[in-house]
């Protein structure tokens, strides 16, 4: 399963997790924002639970908890939805929905462009991430 060898990753690293919240948590809540995304973020939310605010350790790059995306896509209205940032916030990748199993994910502000697609599906993005593909729009320490 994806989700555990990204978990197991980030904690064989040192990066400090928060608590998973349940997957029905996590789509009240989204909902309850007007929050779309495909069932594998919310089953990937449910099983990692996202990093400790500002944890960035590893690489300079933070997944958000469900409570930092909810507080983060407050004031956005494109439909997307931000959930992690790399060296404090200098880009951030956001995912929309494809269908209702998938997100894909993107980011904005890496290498001064505009938004643009670096997967097609949150599988994809993690895969690549667990083998250190900068394409993804994150910078790995080496």
């Amino acid at each position: 399963m994806l989700e555990k060898r990204v978990l197991t990753h980030w904690l064989n690293n040192g990066v400090e997790v928060v608590e998973p919240p349940s997957a029905d948590l996590v789509v009240r809540s989204l909902e309850a924002a007007g929050l779309r995304v495909g069932r594998d973020y919310i089953d990937f939310l449910a099983t990692v639970g996202g990093m400790v605010d500002h944890e960035w350790r590893l690489d300079q790059w933070a997944v958000w908890r469900l409570e930092r995306v909810i507080a983060e896509n407050v004031d956005r209205t494109a439909g997307d939805v931000f959930f992690a940032d790399w060296c404090l916030s200098s880009h951030f990748h956001f995912l929309r929905q494809e269908t209702a199993a998938t997100s894909s994910v993107w980011v904005e502000g890496y290498e001064s462009r505009g938004p643009r697609r670096v997967a097609e599906s949150l599988t994809d993005f993690f895969e690549r991430y667990l083998d250190r593909d900068q394409r993804i729009g994150v910078y790995f320490d080496d």
